[in-house]
């Protein structure tokens, strides 16, 4: 078994990648999912059937994506190190790494942010590598919707204004939202927290919503019936 092989067939087991296999459910809701659909995040939760994870390519360009991204925020975070402004994470000399800070787990939802920077203000940054018109489609856009509310998660938990920080991985061209405490995207991620921790403690899923791929490509279709009801908006 190849190296690669080998990581996909740990990404398969890992539940932090459970919404991409049938094999197990996640312990926990992160917050890189709450743009998404809340109904298939309880049902990831809960860990209800699901379709096979037959696209095992897709996995792959998931791992190489995440590889080329660890690489872009550490080469990032070592910019503002030597700025003088990166506050967190720390400069772990053994594994010649940077380590990201968890956040402590409320209940279920579990997250690690990427950087706190002190850059006139205490700032948390979510940093995101992007290729080509991936790239210029967040700048055009304001942010993307999902890392949005991602950030604003971080920020609710961590009552400080955040940076979302862009990197074409192509150019090396930067651009960077700063979005201030208490933004409409901190409060709708208060939000939808609010309403999966709800959900769970009920045991009854969410309100159906609409996701961008349709939900006939929702993993979840075999036992989520039902007219849309809400829009993710």
């Amino acid at each position: 078994m190849s190296k690669k092989e080998k990581r996909l067939e740990d990404l398969m087991i890992d539940s932090k990648w459970g919404e991409f296999t049938e094999y197990t459910k996640s312990n926990s809701v992160y917050p890189s999912s709450l743009g998404k659909c809340l109904r298939s995040l309880y049902y990831l939760y809960m860990g209800e059937d699901r379709k096979p994870a037959t696209k095992t390519k897709a996995l792959v360009r998931a791992l190489e994506a995440a590889d080329s991204g660890n690489a872009v925020h550490d080469k990032v975070r070592k910019r503002w190190d030597k700025m003088g402004i990166l506050l967190d994470p720390y400069w772990n000399k053994k594994k010649k790494e940077f380590t990201e800070r968890k956040l402590p787990m409320v209940r279920f939802m579990n997250g690690r942010f990427d950087s706190k920077i002190n850059f006139g203000n205490v700032y948390v940054v979510e940093v995101k590598s992007k290729n080509g018109d991936k790239f210029y489609k967040a700048i055009k856009e304001g942010g993307i919707r999902e890392e949005k509310i991602q950030l604003g998660y971080y920020m609710w938990r961590m009552m400080m204004p955040g940076i979302l920080f862009y990197h074409n991985r192509d150019t090396e061209e930067q651009h960077s939202f700063i979005f201030d405490l208490g933004c409409d995207w901190m409060l709708l991620a208060k939000e939808r927290a609010m309403r999966i921790y709800a959900a769970i403690d009920k045991g009854e899923p969410p309100d159906k919503e609409e996701n961008k791929y349709g939900c006939k490509f929702c993993a979840y279709g075999v036992v989520c019936k039902g007219k849309v009801e809400v829009d993710l908006g």
